[in-house]
This record gives C-alpha cells, structure tokens and sequence, in this order.
C-alpha cells in the first residue's frame, strides 16, 4: 500500500465505524471461547463443540483479521475510540427495562385465552425484575451507594 491517503470527512465516518464494528465483532467472537465453556447458569445450555486444534486455527484467523485491522486504522489515521463501562451498562439494562416493560401481560395478550392468574404471576416476576434493572441504572447513576435490596 502506499502512504497513507485523505480520507474525506464523510468516508472517515465510515471507515471508522467499520473499524469499530470488525472490533467488536472479533471480540464478541473471542468472548464466545470464554462464554461456551461456563456452566448453564439458569437455563441457556452452551455446548463447546469444537476441539482444541480447530478452536486454536480459529483464534489464528481471528488474531490474523486483528493484524488487518490494524494495518487499515493506521493505514487511514483512524484514532482510537474510547467506550465508558458505566455508559455501556447503562445502554445494556435500558434496552433489557425496555424488553421487560414490553413483556406485561397486557402486551402480550392476544395469543388466545390465557389464566389470569398466571398473567398476575408474569408481571410479579417482570416487576422484580424491573426493580433489580432500575437498582443497576441508580449505581451506574452514581444513585444507589447502599447494598441493594434483594426483592
């Protein structure tokens, strides 16, 4: 490759964020080495169904596409990005609020006819989990310093 070229403003934008997305994918891929080895913690079984010497060649390729992504960032002066695990775990618990508040029985019905007390038990459940969500959104707000409640 030659020297590094102008990107113009709007083809930075999108280079960047490529560079961003190929990251945080091989990480996420990285990740999975880790997660598919953990033991089910409640009900999602995870089965580490490659050997050794396959998961190894993997994490070739993988550090490879590392080595590629590096040469292109430097290659087009791409500066690093800078993520905040507070503002990360933020997104993550309000994205899961919205999932749990979308999920109340009186969203859910119209898939026939249905108990009402299991409906009751269904909110119950959601309501806790909600409070634990809102108790994550306090201490990342710096909000909640006590030991949180156990519902």
């Amino acid at each position: 490759m030659n020297s590094n070229p102008e990107l113009p403003e709007n083809y930075f934008r999108v280079f960047r964020s490529l560079a961003q997305l190929i990251e945080e994918k091989l990480m996420e891929m990285e990740m999975s080495f880790v997660r598919f080895q953990q033991p089910t913690r409640v009900h999602l079984e995870y089965h580490y169904d490659l050997d050794e010497a396959d998961c190894n060649r993997i994490k070739q390729v993988i550090g490879r596409m590392y080595q590629e992504l590096e040469v292109f960032v430097n290659r087009y002066q791409i500066p690093p990005r800078s993520f905040s695990l507070r503002k990360q775990l933020l997104v993550q618990n309000s994205f899961l609020w919205e999932d749990l508040e979308n999920s109340r029985s009186k969203r859910i019905r119209g898939y026939g006819a249905v108990n009402d007390v299991l409906m009751q038990e269904l909110d119950a459940f959601l309501d806790h989990l909600i409070m634990f969500s809102n108790q994550i959104s306090d201490i990342c707000q710096g909000n909640l310093k006590e030991n949180i409640q156990n519902g």
